[in-house]
């Protein structure tokens, strides 16, 4: 079973398998804002990207955007520290 969206209170954790399938979820978040008036705050938003340790694929611009603004990718993160 694949689960894509956690949320719990005001906090939303996204888990896709690909980069695209991220852009795709991001994409529905933006239009699910724009439908019920809620605004994503890509300054509050971070990215961490999983990837095989022998992979040299680029993490950086990865073009990851919500409410039109780019999110920060880093890696790691306490939120809720």
């Amino acid at each position: 079973m694949f689960v894509g969206v956690l949320a719990y209170v005001d906090v939303v954790v996204l888990l896709a398998p690909s980069a695209n399938a991220m852009r795709k979820m991001l994409r529905l978040c933006d239009d699910f804002a724009r439908d019920y008036d809620v605004k994503f705050n890509a300054n509050k938003s971070k990215c961490i990207v999983l990837k095989p340790r022998c992979s040299h694929l680029p993490t950086t611009n990865l073009g990851f955007r919500i409410g039109g603004n780019e999110i920060e990718i880093v890696d790691e993160w306490q939120h809720l520290c």
